[in-house]
């Protein structure tokens, strides 16, 4: 259930989520960028603030973090992308972005008070292959409460090379949906 605060208590099953992506990205950026990819993207479609109320940190610090405390420097530009639609929570990741010194190489930019249907097409777009430039690596987080999110999204980054898509569904949404059948 989406929490109606700006930030809320974590819960285990998020802090094994947050593993489970701090591992992956702590792995795929610097494979790519080592692999002669000069610029990768990072989309994660439903943001948040960024930290949780005991100070934990959120799914786009930890993306940052996995590229930013490399052992060896990523020398890839990197452009963190966060859609969030609550504006508040928007403001608050702002700010926690804000906190950090980011190398010149990486960009973040949030797209608040944006649904992730309307924001990522965008961002997407924005990288769309031109003459004698490809489309870069692009690793999409898709956390959503819920589970409406559209999958021609997902069919589209699955079909481009070098691109994936992490998703995770709350069992307990999908549950209480079929259960109103």
């Amino acid at each position: 259930m989406q929490p109606k605060t700006t930030i809320w208590e974590l819960e285990p099953h998020t802090a094994a989520k947050h593993e489970i992506l701090r591992r992956y990205v702590q792995a795929w950026a610097p494979i790519l960028s080592q692999g002669n990819f000069p610029h990768l993207v990072f989309v994660d479609g439903f943001a948040g603030p960024g930290r949780y109320s005991k100070g934990e940190e959120g799914s786009p610090l930890i993306a940052i973090k996995a590229v930013i405390d490399q052992p060896r420097p990523i020398k890839a530009k990197v452009d963190f992308h966060f859609i969030e639609l609550d504006e508040k929570r928007s403001d608050h990741l702002a700010a926690e972005i804000r906190s950090l010194t980011l190398p010149t190489n990486v960009s973040a930019k949030i797209h608040g008070g944006r649904t992730f249907q309307d924001g990522f097409p965008e961002v997407w777009d924005s990288y769309s292959p031109r003459v004698g430039r490809s489309r870069p690596p692009t690793f999409v987080f898709i956390d959503p409460f819920g589970f409406k999110i559209p999958f021609s999204y997902v069919t589209k980054v699955l079909h481009a090379p070098s691109c994936e898509v992490l998703i995770t569904f709350m069992f307990e949404e999908i549950n209480r949906f079929l259960s109103q059948g």
